[in-house]
């Protein structure tokens, strides 16, 4: 099974207003679902928390980061996404960029980071 992703950052294709959540890129009209986002997120974010399945150490449970002073968690249970906030990806992704992007502008190497993911800062 071959999961979607963006064509320009190669991001899990996560549409925000007909544009790729991450980098904003126009998107096809389909809906994607968020396979793969927590390990996308975990090889783009060195910052951020994983925790990986006891049985499965391949799979990441778990991931969190905190930008701008706020917690950003995704866990996978049961086999759907829970995102602290609640919010869909898609906003859930947005927000997480705009908290980045506010430190990103007081920190360097995050700002080369973020763009070397392709992801547009906020």
């Amino acid at each position: 099974m071959s999961r979607l992703t963006c064509e320009v950052c190669a991001a899990p294709v996560l549409p925000l207003h007909g544009a790729c959540a991450f980098c904003r890129s126009p998107l096809p009209a389909t809906g994607g679902e968020p396979d793969g986002l927590l390990n996308y997120l975990m090889e783009k974010l060195p910052r951020g928390e994983a925790r990986r399945a006891a049985l499965n150490p391949q799979r990441l449970k778990r991931f969190r980061v905190v930008a701008a002073s706020q917690m950003f968690e995704a866990r996978l249970r049961q086999g759907g996404l829970e995102l602290s906030p609640q919010l869909t990806p898609a906003d859930w992704v947005d927000h997480l960029l705009q908290a980045l992007s506010e430190d990103a502008a007081r920190d360097a190497s995050l700002r080369t980071a973020l763009s070397k993911a392709g992801w547009a800062l906020r």
